[in-house]
């Protein structure tokens, strides 16, 4: 009997990558796009700072509306101004109580209130 030795075949040559326009219908290659790893961090740190601090400055700027002790509705031709005059308690300026009306109320200084509104007052 001879000896019979196994010869690998030959691998097949790579084929050249295509040049200019793809065939119709012949899948496109895409390269992934690069990840800036380093930027998207920095990027994302700066944007919770900014998240923390704007938190920070907008929670000690809202002054804390003082609790409700009542209401008084409005009668037509009524203004806060009057309301605060009268429901002021003694030693309170007529200003503060104006301005804890408007706060506890959650009412714009430049639009009066309508007729008939119910305004809670404030317990100081």
């Amino acid at each position: 009997m001879a000896a019979t030795t196994w010869i690998p075949a030959a691998a097949p040559a790579a084929r050249p990558a295509p040049v200019g326009r793809p065939r119709a219908g012949a899948p496109l290659r895409t390269v992934p796009a690069p990840r800036p790893r380093r930027a998207a961090l920095w990027l994302a740190g700066l944007v919770l700072t900014a998240a923390v601090t704007g938190a920070a400055v907008s929670a000690s700027a809202t002054p804390e509306a003082p609790p409700a002790a009542g209401h008084v509705v409005l009668a037509p031709g009524e203004t806060l101004w009057e309301v605060a005059v009268r429901t002021a308690a003694p030693g309170v300026d007529p200003r503060a109580q104006l301005r804890d009306l408007l706060l506890l109320n959650d009412l714009d200084p430049a639009v009066a209130p309508a007729a008939w509104t119910v305004v809670l007052l404030p317990a100081r």
